[in-house]
Order: structure tokens, then C-alpha cells, then sequence
């Protein structure tokens, strides 16, 4: 059973010791304060233990005489895990990444290096012929918590007609907003990231894109970049929790603060030792780099 962000709300009240008539915060604004400790508290842990979570990739077409391509805007930091080249035989290889100060010439040829400028990875050198694919890896942003009435559970689903029916839908959807597939299990990750659709008639949307195989009834249909469930494993919704509770029972000066906020650090304890290592029967092998620097 999904934990949502009804869940999550109820835990928060709970671990806070809210009186039922305080209101102070709404529901809306306890889950701003959850994305806030998302941001400053649970990212960072969970990029401290080094163990790719949230990774995933974009691949971009390699284009003649073009050198630019977009950093994904859901990049958590706009920062990138490995940017790497897709030969139209099959072979992937890792591109180094040099400084601006390394640029030395504008003759166009095969990409052999990177370097960032603002939030854009560039090929040096500059593409001669449109073949080959960039495959950039990175570490994707989890949803904006929303209420579960803000997004669809899916209750049906047609891969003939490309189609997920809801069981209600927000009245503003439409076709001119894109999509997230929520999983309701596991970490929540998104099976698909902003899908856009052709129509939106009662409570069904027909997708352009085929869905993917694994979407099943009971996940959820968010707009891109939402969610109505914590994306973080399981063993840090705790830690979301009540680091949520803390940042409210400081900003009301409730008593016990600081025992919460020791159980918070105990919390935190317990989880970074459940996140890594990810895989404990077998050692992360080193390979040797063969590349152009």
C-alpha cells in the first residue's frame, strides 16, 4: 500500500504532538515545509552514501555543427553523474570533462571531451556529422509533495488505446500540461517523466508516447515534477517526517524540541547506515579509464 502524503501528514501531526484544534498549519503548508527538509536535510544524506540513487538518463541526438546540449532541468543541482557517448555501432565511452581553458581550436571532428558553460554540456570538439548519441546521467530532482486529490490513482489502464483512467481527476488537467507515472511502491520513482497527452475526456488521458510495460492500476498520474508520494526509500520517511515535525515545532516553540530534534539525529544515524552500501556482496570494482586525457 502506498504511503502518500495523506500518510505523511498524519505521521508529521503525530511525531509534532499538533493539538487537532491548532491552525497554524494546513495541510499544503506542512508538505512546503516537507520539500523545504527535502531539499536542505534528505538530498544531501542521500547523496553523501554515494550509491546512485534517483539515477537515471537523458540521450540527446548528436547533431552537425552543434556543440550545446541542455543539462535535464530536473537535475538535482543542474549537476550531471557521467556524460558519456553513444557510437552509432553501440559502443558507449565515458568523455572527460576539460576546463574552458583547455579549448584550443573551432575545427569541427569526432567529440572526444566536454565542459560545462551555465547549464549546458558542450562536445569538443564541435560535431562534424550528425551521428552518435549523448547520454547524459544524473541524479533526478524528487517530486514536489501534493495532496492526493491534486493527482490520479490509476484504476484502469488500455495499452491498445494508450490510455490510464483515473479513479477523479483535478478539473484544471488538460493537454497542455505533461505528465508524470508514479510507481506506488518501492521508492515511488516516476516509470515515465513528462509525458504529454492528446486528450483529457472525464476521467481518462490518452498519452501520445506508448506507456511503459511495468505502469500497473493503483499507480499514480502526477503533473511533471509532482508527487503524492515521498520519492526516497522507504527507511528515510522517518527522517522526512520528522525533520518536517522539528522545522514546525521550532517555528511554535513547543516544548520538547529538543528531544525531537535528537530523535531526528538518531534517525538520520539509522537511516545513512540502511542506504549504504547498496549491494554488500560484492565490491565496487575500479576500471581503468581509457580515454582521451
Amino acid at each position: 500500500m502506498a504511503y502518500t502524503t495523506t500518510d505523511f501528514i498524519a505521521d508529521v501531526k503525530l511525531r509534532a504532538f499538533l493539538p487537532t484544534s491548532q491552525a497554524t498549519f494546513g495541510s499544503t503548508d506542512i508538505l512546503l515545509l516537507a520539500d523545504a527538509e527535502m531539499q536542505t536535510a534528505v538530498i544531501p544524506l542521500v547523496q553523501s552514501v554515494r550509491s546512485d540513487y534517483w539515477v537515471t538518463y537523458a540521450d540527446s541526438v548528436i547533431t552537425v555543427a552543434v556543440a550545446n546540449y541542455d543539462i535535464p532541468v530536473r537535475a538535482i543541482g543542474m549537476a550531471l553523474r557521467d556524460v558519456q557517448y553513444v557510437e552509432s555501432g553501440g559502443l558507449i565511452r565515458s568523455l572527460p570533462q576539460i576546463m574552458i581553458d583547455d579549448i584550443k581550436t573551432t575545427i569541427q571532428g569526432e567529440p572526444e571531451a566536454f565542459y560545462v558553460r551555465q547549464n549546458q554540456v558542450y562536445l569538443y570538439p564541435t560535431p562534424s556529422s550528425t551521428t552518435g548519441t549523448l547520454r547524459l546521467y544524473y541524479q533526478l530532482r524528487p517530486g514536489q509533495l501534493v495532496l492526493t486529490t491534486a493527482t490520479g490513482l490509476i484504476s484502469s489502464i488500455s495499452t491498445v488505446a494508450n490510455t490510464a483512467t483515473v479513479s477523479s481527476i483535478p478539473s484544471t488537467w488538460s493537454s497542455a500540461f505533461t505528465y508524470d507515472l508514479i510507481r506506488q511502491d518501492g521508492a515511488s520513482e516516476p516509470l515515465a517523466l513528462d509525458q504529454a497527452v492528446s486528450t483529457v475526456a472525464g476521467t481518462t488521458l490518452t498519452f501520445t508516447a506508448t506507456m511503459p510495460t511495468s505502469l500497473r492500476v493503483s499507480d499514480y498520474v502526477a503533473l511533471a515534477g509532482q508527487s503524492p508520494i515521498p520519492q526516497i526509500p522507504a527507511e528515510l520517511r522517518p527522517v522526512l517526517a520528522q525533520a518536517t515535525a522539528v522545522r514546525m515545532m521550532e517555528s511554535m516553540m513547543l516544548p520538547g524540541v529538543d528531544f525531537a530534534r535528537n530523535t531526528l539525529n538518531k534517525e538520520i544515524e539509522t537511516a545513512t547506515k540502511l542506504l549504504s552500501p547498496r549491494v554488500s556482496g560484492e565490491v565496487k570494482k575500479i576500471r581503468a579509464s581509457h580515454g582521451w586525457l
